[in-house]
């Protein structure tokens, strides 16, 4: 389904015209045919070279005081006729999805993508993917939605989604990936074991574009007080904020752990920090164990009164005999 434009309804209005046309022909369809689904067609845009409009006399559709080239399926596309293409194509393959197209400005000018959802589909080698997430922050915002990102509802997803984007080799991308599933299958199992220098390598991953959006800074702090909490360590906070701070290159490198080391003082305040939480909680687990214990030996002792009777105590004839007459004590007549 192709909904109404993100902003822009004046252009991108009669864009999203011609795609719902488009994916009623037969030309479309054929094209359809030979992709397996949204991936490979994303795949092939991304594959296209591309041309600019240089406002020469090719097929053209009227944006408010100006014109866009608009060709169907060309072999050399740009922003437009990829949106173009992808909404056609994608509403050909999944009629039942939600799908539209925004315009933001770039520092290489407007571009215009399509949106799956409420995420950028990125058919551009040039348009970085946190770039267009911003945009279409920021679009929210003017809108009066979501105005910031410093949410704990969206902190964290905004968090790994910027890092991911702004990976720049497959190494990278694995290794945020990897980072991500630690951490989430050991808060299932109630205990993380990951080094701190391994976090704040993401961290400082997503700090490459982090500023663009208006509160990016802020919500990268809040990252690092909330992941800080997870080993209870004050060392891991302020590691994360010097490392995004200096935006040091090399993951988990010498730079990182100078700054580390410099951050947490010559006796390493930090360390000792988390020595002393961890003696507190043996402490605190030792303690436990003894009010089990105690408990323990008091139930034990009421079952045991109640399913043993209390036995009689025996007389001792002697000591119940009584002398007769003032007399000396006689022994009792025996029988």
């Amino acid at each position: 389904m192709i909904l109404e434009p993100w902003n822009d309804r004046g252009c991108l209005g009669a864009l999203h015209r011609q795609a719902r046309t488009l994916a009623r022909t037969e030309e479309l369809r054929a094209f359809v045919g030979q992709l397996g689904g949204l991936r490979e067609l994303v795949s092939y845009l991304r594959s296209l070279p591309q041309r600019d409009d240089i406002g020469d006399g090719e097929p053209r559709i009227a944006c408010g005081e100006v014109t866009q080239r608009i060709r169907v399926m060309p072999p050399d596309p740009n922003c437009f006729e990829r949106t173009l293409w992808y909404l056609a194509a994608a509403e050909a393959l999944q009629p039942d999805g939600r799908r539209s197209s925004a315009t933001a400005a770039t520092d290489f000018g407007l571009h215009t993508f399509p949106v799956e959802g409420r995420e950028p589909v990125v058919l551009d080698i040039f348009a970085p993917p946190n770039l267009l997430r911003a945009a279409l922050d920021d679009i929210r915002s003017v809108r009066g939605m979501d105005a910031s990102l410093v949410r704990p509802e969206r902190l964290m997803p905004w968090f790994w989604h910027t890092a991911q984007n702004a990976c720049q080799c497959q190494e990278e991308r694995q290794f945020v990936e990897h980072t991500e599933g630690s951490i989430r299958n050991g808060l299932k199992l109630g205990k993380v074991s990951l080094d701190p220098s391994v976090l704040a390598g993401v961290v400082g991953i997503a700090a490459r574009d982090a500023e663009l959006w208006p509160d990016g800074n802020d919500a990268l702090n809040q990252v690092g007080k909330s992941l800080g909490k997870v080993w209870s360590s004050g060392a891991l906070d302020p590691f994360i904020r010097a490392y995004a701070m200096a935006q040091l290159g090399p993951i988990g490198g010498t730079a990182a752990m100078q700054a580390f080391e410099a951050m947490r003082g010559p006796k390493g305040q930090g360390q000792g920090q988390q020595e002393t939480t961890q003696k507190q909680q043996k402490q605190q687990q030792r303690q436990r164990q003894i009010h089990a214990l105690t408990q323990k030996q008091q139930r034990k002792a009421e079952r045991l009164k109640r399913i043993v009777p209390r036995t009689k105590e025996k007389r001792n004839p002697w000591q119940d005999a009584k002398p007769k007459g003032g007399g000396r004590k006689r022994s009792p007549k025996r029988p």
